[in-house]
């Protein structure tokens, strides 16, 4: 088994009359948009930015309320300086529309919400500008991948349900969209209460959900995050996956055997925690003249590495305030390391339940870095608090990761003598890399800047393609972007623009299919990548799955992966089978005498006739 890396702070029935009116109505659009901007220190104030009437009142339940969207909306011009955008809300499980739920575009310092109507289409009308827009709805989660965790970390109070516009594809809106389709998922809730190990309820713990699929999709409006009530109770609302539930509490150190959940759409998941008293360490880390250290990363010590044997484990706060627990017992070694400076000294603490260590203070010393330099945009402007990566590339080298000031200088301490690969990406800037041998000072890093990618879209006349960045290379190093972009196709035809520049890897989707793609982005240039996103041909195979030893197997497994997940088939007595399934899809065959696998390309023929012989291995 591989050594994991060895350095710090690395690594959601209408009866036939009604559906007649429905089916008419529908051309038609919703109704409003609001707006609300919160201006320096003032409240917010919502902006009425509708192009149509509002919704007709009705009485029921006691109360009056808003009707569901029948439209009409859209009638009218956009109003001067606001640009229209419409599309569909579509479920990405099933690709079907999405009615009634609450459209949000963000900038990062305003809103402008509309409704989507029955058959899930929304408009609404926002400044030019660059948003993410996602979705808010009960039962329905907007998600996206969450960005390179640089330090591990507790949640804070202020994660609780607070927006992560991070996790939302961008959308750039300077003239009227069309077709600017938005997928969520179906959601469903995990409740259940936190108590000691004493039977009482624990209230104010933050409850936080992990994904365990290597997915890692969080939800955009931060519902994987909640803090309890007064009985110890919580509710997460999430997508469909696989969760490890944990608390955090200022008095109670750990959770005692964080449970599994798996959740399904539209179910609700009972969950009960138990904190218990745990290893609790917390403290301060201050620098040598006594002033706080700023932020950075707790590292704990793996004895079996030695002196390099040490990991991000946790983080501490600008002030350099900390607080560090395990369920473990033993001895413990931590460290602190903040940014732009050297480790502190290691300290060892005697773990047992119940222990705490109160008023650590970890001191920083002052000392000279071992490599730095620069790291300047395309344009040679300062790329301010950008973070580098540092890969050891010589024997007794090490891994480190750093972050630039404003001012874009870097610097790296306790460094080994060696060589270096040096890389770093900033969004809307590019990558960068280099070579370097430590110790060494002076070296600049200039980001590649970003270009534009344009092209054709088959399968596309007017609607969305989400395209997600995968993987940047350059001559000497690969990073991964990490970034998605709702990208609007006109007449067939599509332009994304600030694309970093380098040889770039990542897929590109629409509601019937995903591709991947491979180009070289030219900086400040055009680069042409047409976009076959055609819905995939059906494609039928027949055949006989026979063993190792070329003997027929009856009622071997059978299952398609991709389009047509969840479909499966045995083969008859005789060993044949059929099987249908789109190209790009990847057929699995399983036996005890073994496996294999058959992908669907796209010139493979409509039918054709296939011996599978498996292969000796498990299923």
């Amino acid at each position: 088994m591989a050594a994991p890396p060895l350095t710090r702070k690395t690594v959601a029935a209408l009866g036939a009359a009604v559906a007649v009116a429905v089916a008419v109505i529908l051309v038609l659009w919703p109704t409003e948009a609001r707006r609300e901007r919160t201006g320096p220190g003032g409240p917010r104030v919502a902006q009425a930015q509708g192009a149509g009437p509002r919704a007709p009142l009705r009485f029921d339940g006691g109360r009056w309320q808003r009707s569901r969207r029948l439209g009409p909306i859209a009638l009218a011009p956009p109003a001067d300086g606001l640009v229209r955008v419409t599309g569909t809300v579509v479920d990405a499980g099933s690709g079907r529309p999405v009615p009634d739920v609450e459209v949000v575009f963000a900038d990062g310092q305003s809103e402008a919400t509309t409704q989507s109507d029955l058959a899930g289409r929304y408009s609404i009308d926002v400044p030019p500008a660059h948003y993410r827009p996602f979705v808010r709805a009960p039962g329905i989660v907007s998600v996206g991948a969450a960005p390179r965790e640089r330090l591990p970390g507790r949640p804070r109070a202020d994660q609780v349900a607070a927006s992560r516009l991070e996790l939302a594809p961008r959308l750039a809106v300077f003239s009227d969209l069309s077709g600017t389709d938005l997928e969520v998922v179906r959601a469903g809730v995990i409740a259940g209460r936190v108590f000691d190990r004493a039977g009482q309820p624990i209230a104010g713990a933050l409850v936080r959900a992990a994904t365990l699929d290597g997915r890692d999709l969080r939800p955009v409006l931060g519902t994987d995050v909640a803090e309890t009530d007064l009985d110890g109770t919580f509710r997460l609302e999430v997508g469909e996956a696989t969760y490890v539930l944990e608390a955090f509490h200022d008095r109670h150190g750990a959770t005692e055997s964080p449970p599994t959940v798996t959740v399904t759409a539209g179910d609700v998941v009972g969950a009960d925690l138990t904190m218990i008293a745990g290893c609790l360490i917390r403290g301060q880390v201050v620098r040598a003249g006594g002033g706080p250290a700023g932020d950075g990363s707790i590292e704990r010590a793996w004895s079996q590495y030695g002196d390099q044997g040490f990991y991000p484990a946790g983080s501490f706060d600008d002030d350099g305030s900390f607080e560090w627990s395990t369920t473990e017992e033993g001895e413990i070694t931590l460290r602190a390391w903040p940014w732009k400076s050297t480790h502190s000294p290691a300290r060892t603490f005697a773990c047992k339940d119940g222990a705490r260590f109160d008023g650590v203070v970890f001191v920083v010393p002052d000392t000279r870095s071992d490599l730095g330099g620069t790291i300047l945009t395309a344009g040679g402007a300062p790329a301010g608090r950008a973070f580098i990566d540092i890969m050891g590339m010589s024997e007794g080298t090490m891994n480190q990761q750093e972050r630039a000031d404003d001012e874009g200088r870097w610097e790296v301490f306790a460094l080994p003598p060696g060589t270096y690969q040096v890389t770093a990406y900033v969004d809307g800037q590019g990558v960068a890399s280099a070579v370097v041998t430590a110790p060494g000072h002076g070296s600049t890093l200039r980001l590649s800047g970003t270009g534009s990618l344009v092209g054709r879209v088959t399968g596309i006349d007017d609607g969305t393609v989400r395209v997600d960045l995968g993987t940047c290379s350059t001559a000497d190093a690969t990073v991964a972007p990490r970034t998605s972009h709702l990208v609007t196709v006109r007449g067939g035809a599509y332009r994304l623009d600030g694309v970093p520049a380098c040889e770039l890897r990542g897929e590109a989707a629409s509601r019937v299919r995903k591709r991947p793609f491979e180009v070289t982005v030219s900086a400040g240039g055009v680069t042409a990548l047409d976009l076959d996103l055609s819905p995939p041909r059906l494609k039928t195979v027949t055949g006989v799955v026979r063993d190792p030893a070329g003997r027929p197997v009856p009622d071997a497994h059978i299952l398609v992966l991709g389009s047509g997940d969840g479909v499966a088939t045995t083969s008859d007595a005789s060993g044949r089978f059929t099987v249908t399934a789109h190209a790009g899809d990847l057929v699995l065959f399983g036996h005890h005498t073994g496996n294999r696998e058959l992908p669907i390309a796209d010139d493979d023929p409509d039918r054709r006739e296939v011996d599978i012989t498996l292969e000796p291995g498990d299923w």
